[in-house]
């Protein structure tokens, strides 16, 4: 899943979480309360939509709703002094944007054409871009498109069009693709260099 959005309520942190496609957590929204670092209660509630820029309306309510039920429940729980071992992480997903949806839209357009083009195998790219078990590129929602994992995926469909305008670098696919997966782009830079594609030097 994909964290949405956070807000407090006092010392209490209510995070949202939304499914990154059609099978992931059964098209289920999550909620999760915590405080101090300790996990208070999770809530879960199915989708109205498909949220593929976001959630609908309904749905924005339905979490709304669970938080103004949920917060009287942990506001009374006791919680160690000590912090917990909880740490939570930043919203994944941008506010509702005509021009960014259109722009990740294309990107996973593009990524698919990029990934079959270059034969990209399935494992590799599960952990290149850090997909769920069992989850393809194309089941993705645009809003998966976290920071990381679009950058990532801009770098693939790069290396697509220098294959495309030097043929010559198929041979060192592999190569590239292993640089990439651990971000070496002075390996990367040196395979393109070996291969005679000018690189441009860096600012």
């Amino acid at each position: 899943m994909i964290k949405w959005r956070e807000c407090t309520e006092g010392d209490i942190l209510f995070e949202a979480f939304l499914p990154e496609h059609d099978h992931d957590h059964e098209m289920q929204w999550l909620l999760r309360a915590s405080r101090s670092g300790h996990v208070l209660a999770e809530r879960s509630g199915s989708l109205t939509w498909r949220p593929t820029f976001g959630p609908d309306g309904g749905d924005v309510a339905a979490i709304d709703a669970e938080i103004d039920q949920l917060l009287p429940e942990v506001a009374a729980m006791p919680v160690s002094a000590e912090p917990g071992p909880y740490q939570p992480g930043p919203a994944q997903i941008a506010e509702p944007n005509p021009i960014e949806h259109a722009v990740l839209f294309n990107l996973l357009e593009q990524g698919q054409g990029a990934v079959a083009a270059l034969g990209v195998p399935s494992d590799l790219l599960t952990q290149f871009l850090d997909l769920s078990e069992g989850c393809c590129l194309e089941d993705l929602y645009p809003i998966a498109l976290s920071g990381r994992r679009a950058q990532r995926l801009q770098r693939l469909v790069a290396l697509h069009h220098l294959v495309i305008k030097h043929p010559g670098l198929l041979a060192s696919k592999n190569a590239i693709l292993m640089a990439l997966q651990v971000d070496d782009l002075d390996a990367i830079r040196r395979v393109l260099e070996d291969a005679g594609v000018t690189v441009a030097p860096q600012a």
